[in-house]
């Protein structure tokens, strides 16, 4: 099975572009970062590099991703 389409919300996307990152920078958050679940539906996946964490909280189900904001921490 391949993996889930990602879906992003305007408010993730504004968030993204505060910060700098582009909706490919959210995907690869989510394809390489850890996956913490915070209940049924939402988790976080969480990318730390040397100089900045990257977090993108998601709701989640059986046919796709939805990235409800995005985040960065450090530099």
């Amino acid at each position: 099975m391949g993996a889930k389409p990602i879906k992003l919300t305007m408010h993730a996307v504004e968030r993204s572009l505060t910060y700098g990152l582009e909706p490919e920078g959210i995907t690869h958050i989510i394809r390489e970062g850890a996956k913490k679940p915070e209940g049924k539906t939402k988790c976080r996946y969480i990318l730390k590099t040397r100089k900045e964490t990257l977090v993108a909280i998601c709701d989640e189900d059986d046919e796709r991703v939805i990235v409800i904001t995005v985040m960065k921490r450090g530099a």
